[in-house]
């Protein structure tokens, strides 16, 4: 039921196309299409027959996670194929043909969009949820906005996204558009990143390692979630509101470093804390920056128990930026240290991320498995991070390149068509009514006007008198009746 397929809408785009080009030829083999399409429906409904195991017994029919949305989806394929076999089969004029397939189309969507529509509210979340909690919650629900502190939010069990609609960042969201280095981080700590970043409360030194400073959930939750440090402060817009007293303030430095061997060595579920012991770092970074920092003693790793994490999160504490400030561009945060130091942010690492510190440009490094860090000086510092998107110029560069490309091609067709008319010609009909032999005649109509045409004694001019006896018999070409016959034949194709 995790089966994530909707970038595959590229992939249909591509056979709606061949459907096209199937119709603009001269006699379209749609049967062919059609089979191998009612085979592919066939196979997906055996998947939806096929049994699933529930308190030991075998289940027919229930195999999909929502049995009639699959079944809706068959029924629509099915009508969908009924259709297209009729139009196929029965209907042979052109334009009835067109006709009909846009209003089976128009229609299809129609019932689809219905459809989907009603099973999403029907499977999604209550109107009280969505609209007064989720959308109108940015007015009811009051956290502290203080200046120069930045703050994360977490919802515990709740629907995707509930603090992008407070205007808060968070660290539970549904978004496809995310940097690399978050789906190579939640692995490493045990947490399953699929579509969306959901990781369980278990994961407590995560909301330190990343700057919780509330916990929301919803009144009805019996028990509350329980994580060491969050105090529950009052209740809003049907959520109990929890306080970390144990937050970490967004930009922090360590005393200790850990290696990869430490760090893959621990045990899964518990590296999250780890990382609040020490800072991951790879072995040219160790080279570098061992000066700075020591290595955390591998023979005396912490047990990682609640004790222990609300102690890492005092120290990370103290030595924290005072200042950190977003915009538009990236942030900015001030620090005041007395020694060098290596100041973590929680922010995902990414190729577009330039920083400077105090003015100057600085290496940004990529820490705990997908963060970032930038070395400081001794005393007051200010850091400044800048995101630009990578590859932007260069695709601005080609795009402008590919208009010039685009202006000339056009230009040159419009000379060919000036001096070449009837090889160029771009009549929308030229690929289905055009004639310029008798090997290339199409339909009846095309047929007998161009019979017309090659009949010498017959009257064109306006002004001419048609006489009243009868017409002389046309001029036909050679062998009129076999050319009939095989052009009757091409018709009824």
């Amino acid at each position: 039921s995790a089966y994530y397929a909707r970038w595959f809408y590229m992939g249909i785009l591509m056979m709606a196309l061949a459907t096209v080009i199937s119709l603009e030829n001269d006699s379209p083999n749609l049967m062919h299409g059609l089979k191998w399409t009612a085979i592919f429906v066939a196979i997906f409904t055996v998947i939806g027959i096929m049994p699933k195991k529930e308190n030991g017994k075998l289940i027919f029919f229930k195999l999909p996670e929502f049995p009639e949305r699959f079944w809706g989806y068959v029924a629509i394929s099915v009508a969908c194929l009924i259709g297209t076999f009729c139009l196929i089969k029965y209907v042979k004029n052109k334009k009835l043909f067109f006709t009909f397939s846009v209003a089976g189309v128009c229609v299809i969507t129609f019932v689809y969009a219905a459809m989907f529509i009603g099973t999403g509210k029907s499977h999604s979340y209550s109107y009280n949820q969505v609209v007064n909690m989720g959308i109108k919650g940015r007015e009811n629900i009051h956290l502290p906005d203080i200046k120069d502190e930045f703050y994360r939010v977490d919802v515990y069990d709740g629907m995707d996204n509930y603090p992008m609609f407070w205007n808060k960042p968070t660290i539970q969201a549904f978004h496809s558009v995310v940097p690399a280095s978050v789906m190579k981080f939640y692995p490493s700590i045990g947490v399953e990143r699929g579509v969306g970043s959901r990781p369980d409360i278990q994961f407590y030194g995560l909301r330190g390692l990343t700057s919780v400073k509330y916990l929301l959930y919803d009144t009805s939750k019996i028990p509350p979630p329980y994580i060491p440090g969050f105090q529950k402060i009052k209740a809003e817009n049907g959520f109990n509101i929890q306080e970390n007293i144990n937050f970490i303030p967004m930009g922090f430095t360590y005393d200790h470093y850990i290696t990869s061997k430490t760090f893959n060595d621990f045990n899964e579920s518990n590296r999250d804390r780890l990382l609040l012991e020490g800072m991951l770092l790879s072995s040219k970074q160790i080279q570098k920056y061992g000066n700075i920092l020591t290595e955390l003693d591998s023979e005396n790793l912490p047990i990682a128990t609640d004790s222990e994490y609300e102690a890492a999160c005092k120290e990370r504490a103290k030595n924290a930026c005072y200042s950190f400030v977003t915009d538009n561009h990236g942030f900015t945060a001030k620090i005041n240290t007395k020694t060098e130091e290596l100041v973590f942010f929680s922010v995902p690492y990414d190729k577009g991320w330039s920083a400077t510190v105090n003015g100057n440009k600085v290496a940004v490094e990529k820490v705990n498995v997908g963060f970032m860090a930038v070395k400081v000086p001794v005393g007051d510092s200010k850091i400044e991070f800048t995101y630009t998107t990578p590859g932007l110029f260069d695709g601005l560069l080609l795009t402008f390149v590919a208009l010039l490309f685009l202006a000339g091609y056009m230009i040159f067709m419009s000379y060919l068509r000036k001096k070449q008319p009837k090889e160029n010609d771009i009549s929308p009909n030229k690929h289905t009514v055009f004639v310029d032999s008798f090997e290339k005649i199409l339909a009846k109509d095309a047929y007998i006007d161009n019979i017309v045409s090659k009949c010498d004694h017959v009257a064109v001019a306006s002004n001419q008198q048609v006489p009243s006896e009868e017409p002389p018999e046309p001029i036909a070409p050679d062998e009129p009746e076999s050319l009939e016959n095989q052009n009757n034949e091409e018709a009824e194709q």
